[in-house]
């Protein structure tokens, strides 16, 4: 770990260097249970400064840890925060908004302007080229599937296998829309 940390501060590191190293130490932390050494780590790099242009993006990672934890609350507020930053790349503003309206229905917040299906929504409009947006079709027809809404289930999978037929969800979207 000291090494990782040292290498960061060094100008022939990259960003996207930093971001793969932390994003597997991560990784081996969550999967041997200590999801709180991660948070506490990705709390440290952002306090520290030095995230730069890393900041969306290990937000983005606290923000599924969070709600990996079961904090639903604390992961939407982290995502409604990435969202706020500026120059942030399609697919990491898609992936907070894919968790936010996660969170959102982990909450039982699907419905109204602000609720997990809005931001589906929007998620699709706004960046419709991003694999979050094709997994927003599938997470929205499973929740309308498990609220009795079987029509607009089947519509989201068949709109999904549509819009992006070499997606690897069409197969996933088409077995949904036939049950």
């Amino acid at each position: 770990v000291r090494t990782l940390d040292e290498s960061a501060d060094l100008p022939s590191v990259s960003d996207g260097e930093i971001w793969n190293a932390e994003w597997l130490l991560a990784q081996r932390l969550r999967n041997s249970g200590r999801s709180g050494e991660a948070l506490a780590r990705i709390g440290r790099l952002l306090d520290s400064g030095r995230a730069g242009g890393l900041r969306g993006r290990l937000l983005w990672l606290k923000a599924v840890i969070l709600r990996e934890n079961a904090d639903y609350e604390g992961s939407e507020k982290v995502c409604s925060e990435i969202l706020s930053l500026k120059n942030l790349s399609p697919e990491v503003a898609a992936g907070a908004m894919l968790v936010r309206a996660s969170c959102l229905e982990s909450l039982g917040k699907t419905g109204g302007e602000n609720g997990a299906f809005a931001v589906y929504e929007r998620l699709r409009r706004e960046y419709p080229s991003t694999g979050a947006a094709q997994i927003s079709y599938i997470n929205q027809a499973r929740a309308e599937a498990a609220a009795g809404r079987y029509a607009e289930a089947r519509r989201l999978c068949v709109a999904l296998t549509e819009k992006y037929p070499e997606s690897p969800f069409a197969y996933s979207a088409l077995f949904d829309a036939a049950r």
